[in-house]
């Protein structure tokens, strides 16, 4: 027999919901969970909408995602960066890049003035410690 490895079983019980509950959910039996949980049973596409919309998570979740499987922490950053509007995704995204870029220690413009992260732009922009950013409206 083929298994069909797939995350059924890890995002059900992230969600906590039981395999009965599960089944209510999407309108199938316990022993269809089941079969699919243990990879006996192929995910048809129109099987994983149904149960990615009853786990409320993403069709692409349920598959197996092999070496790069990601961490709880990978998967923290995601689910929150869905959360998001569109225009705050490019935000989080701009703010990531901003952050990975490598540290040299040194300090760049302003003298010993702090870098702010601006979303406008993919740099910091100096800012004096005393002075405070003026509120518009």
């Amino acid at each position: 027999m083929q298994n069909y490895r797939n995350f059924v079983r890890d995002r059900r019980e992230a969600a906590g919901l039981t395999r009965e509950a599960l089944a209510r959910k999407i309108g199938c039996g316990v022993t269809t969970i089941v079969q699919i949980e243990r990879g006996e049973m192929r995910l048809s596409d129109v099987w994983i909408y149904r149960i990615a919309e009853g786990l409320g998570c993403y069709p692409a979740d349920l598959l197996d995602g092999g070496p790069e499987r990601l961490t709880p922490r990978d998967r923290t950053v995601l689910d929150i960066f869905r959360t998001l509007s569109p225009e705050d995704q490019d935000r989080f995204i701009k703010l990531g890049a901003v952050l990975a870029q490598p540290s040299t220690g040194q300090r760049q413009g302003n003298g010993d003035a702090p870098r702010v992260f601006n979303p406008g732009t993919s740099r910091g922009t100096p800012r004096s410690p005393g002075r405070k950013k003026a509120r518009s409206g």
